[in-house]
């Protein structure tokens, strides 16, 4: 995998594709559910190299971008070692899925839902 930078955001390159990009403090990447989505667990998955990269390079979300139904899912970049599970395709090396339960879902306008706060 190369990174390499465009004018403002950086990108991952595998294959001669593009899959995940900088943008702000979001690791993000488009993908489709009927296609890329795992089915057991079911959940995400991301490249376990990326995914070291982007926690080193102080990024602090991933963010999915469901093209088939429109809907960005996001979680914490920590959660995938605290709640993943590895898995390693032939073609694809090692990755870890972060189960659905552990994922914001929204639609495109809408804000992710915030987390309460207690004040004592």
């Amino acid at each position: 995998m190369i990174k390499y930078s465009t004018s403002n955001q950086t990108s991952t390159k595998s294959n001669h594709k593009n899959i995940y990009k900088t943008l702000g403090n979001n690791l993000f990447k488009k993908a489709k559910a009927s296609t890329q989505m795992m089915r057991s667990p079911k959940g995400w998955a991301v490249d376990k190299a990326i995914l070291d990269k982007a926690i080193q390079s102080g990024l602090e979300y991933m963010v999915i971008f469901e093209e088939e139904f429109s809907l960005y899912y996001r979680s914490l970049l920590s959660d995938f070692y605290a709640y993943g599970k590895e898995i390693e395709f032939k073609n694809f090396g090692k990755q870890i899925v972060l189960p659905i339960k552990h994922w914001q879902i929204t639609s495109p306008g809408q804000p992710f839902p915030a987390q309460l706060e207690l004040q004592l």
